[in-house]
């Protein structure tokens, strides 16, 4: 779905999933299409957002000794 989205916006062809969830029941296999409204308040997307960077805060993963924050062999 993800890969989709990416050809239209891309190619700017079809309808993009602007504020809007598509989910899928994979037992039934039926798409549900969920339209989302943007909070006036919210810290992200609101009309005052507060969040503008995207900040890393957990240390690197180990990967079990080999990572390059790896305290053993």
């Amino acid at each position: 779905m993800f890969a989709a989205e990416v050809l239209k916006y891309l190619t700017g062809t079809g309808r993009l999933l602007t504020d809007c969830l598509l989910t899928l029941d994979a037992l039934t296999m039926e798409f549900r299409k969920t339209t989302l409204s943007r909070r006036d308040d919210c810290a992200v997307c609101g009309s005052r957002p507060s969040v503008t960077t995207l900040a890393i805060t957990e240390p690197e993963t180990c990967l079990m000794g080999r990572g390059p924050l790896s305290s053993h062999g």
